[in-house]
């Protein structure tokens, strides 16, 4: 693909870092101060950092002890019992393992 000549491709960003990477996606759906993001505690510090970066506050599901991916049971309960407006759903992929989210 040539990018300097694509119609499609308006901006092109290069990150380096997995917590900027996750930063911009976060800024980009603006999610800020108040929101909530729900993600799992099993994960790299990089996911945490992100959403406390952009100010925003982690709200933690267990995971499944065979994949150590999210527990899609325990989202409902998470969004019911937070103080802040889920805004986001992050889950993360483990070992080779990629979330169900269906």
């Amino acid at each position: 693909m040539n990018y300097q000549s694509s119609q499609a491709l308006n901006i092109l960003l290069h990150v380096q870092t997995v917590l900027m990477h996750l930063m911009l996606a976060l800024i980009a759906l603006d999610i800020g101060p108040g929101d909530g993001v729900i993600t799992i505690p099993f994960t790299y510090i990089a996911t945490l950092e992100s959403i406390a970066a952009v100010g925003a506050t982690p709200v933690l599901v267990d995971v499944y002890d065979e994949t150590f991916n999210m527990n899609p049971d325990l989202i409902e309960k998470a969004i019911l019992n937070s103080q802040n407006e889920i805004k986001a759903i992050m889950p993360v992929d483990l070992f080779g393992l990629p979330q169900d989210i269906v």
